[in-house]
């Protein structure tokens, strides 16, 4: 079933080949009453039926068509799972149609983060790559950026490919002085891309030329900031419907997946985050808590 499940919604192998079996996940996710209840029984059903996961969801109200005792009704879905996930009566979450308002308070109250460090894990044309930042507060200091490109290599590592890292800025080299602010995001560019070399990591870039992409084989691309990441995700996503598996949000402790409320394909985010759940350690939670 699995096999004929992968080949009908087409997930990249590597992420079944890559997971550690024999180990239960369940995983969460929050759910707009208001929204299609259909979508969610039909990506829950999809995301057993690839993983063998058990999925709870979390609502203001009981959603018919779904076992009671996988529904978390409550006034506040998106701090209910992420209390549950910091608790670890869940392996994993995924923010599915709640709003991100919602999920963002609910990770500063339960997990005292300021920025999440979301990196989106999509498909363009048959590659897999990771694009971040995506939030358009967040990553915003070089350092930030740094740190999150370490985690994302961690994560590509996992997946059995080698990290090689695209870091974009907001204009050509030469274009320094058209303009104080493409001086200062090129000059960030080039210290991001220099601090992760000196790292040891293969990266190019430092400029605007995204076009690189088609010619060259990236693991991650380092947009120049937050909304110009989230520009690249829905121009990609929406526009040229490239695949999305949401976005981990590597600054927790916990695996934590968030997505777009416009994407009725929640299993695919499911299923990234069901990979990293089961690619951590069995005492990593434990170890964080103590």
């Amino acid at each position: 079933m699995q096999k004929d499940m992968h080949a009908t919604v087409d997930i990249p192998r590597f992420l079944f080949d890559a997971w550690r079996s024999g180990r239960e996940i369940t995983c969460g996710i929050a759910w707009d009453i208001y929204r299609d209840r259909h979508t969610i029984i039909k990506n829950i059903r999809i995301y057993r039926e690839l993983t063998g996961g058990r999925c709870v969801i979390y609502t203001g109200e009981k959603i018919d068509g779904i076992k009671s005792s996988l529904q978390r009704i409550c006034s506040d879905p998106a701090l209910r799972m992420m209390e549950d996930l910091y608790s670890g009566d869940i392996n994993c979450a995924v923010r599915g149609s709640i709003s991100s308002r919602d999920i963002l308070n609910a990770i500063k109250i339960v997990y005292k983060v300021r920025d999440p460090g979301r990196s989106l894990f999509f498909d363009i044309a048959g590659d897999h790559l990771f694009l971040s930042p995506v939030g358009i507060d967040e990553l915003k200091a070089p350092e930030d950026k740094i740190d999150n490109i370490i985690k994302v290599a961690t994560v590509t590592e996992k997946m059995g490919k080698t990290p090689r890292i695209l870091v974009l800025g907001p204009g050509r080299v030469g274009d320094e002085d058209r303009d104080s602010k493409i001086a200062d995001g090129m000059r960030q560019a080039r210290k991001i891309l220099q601090s992760i070399k000196n790292r040891g990591m293969d990266a190019e870039g430092g400029d605007i030329c995204i076009e690189r992409l088609r010619y060259q084989d990236f693991t991650h691309v380092v947009a120049p900031d937050g909304v110009s990441g989230n520009l690249i995700f829905r121009t990609s996503v929406f526009l040229f419907n490239a695949q999305a598996y949401g976005a981990p949000a590597l600054n927790l402790p916990d695996v934590y997946v968030d997505t777009s409320r416009e994407k009725r394909d929640a299993f695919r985010a499911m299923i990234m985050a069901h990979f990293l759940a089961s690619m951590r350690d069995n005492h990593e939670h434990a170890v964080y808590r103590s």
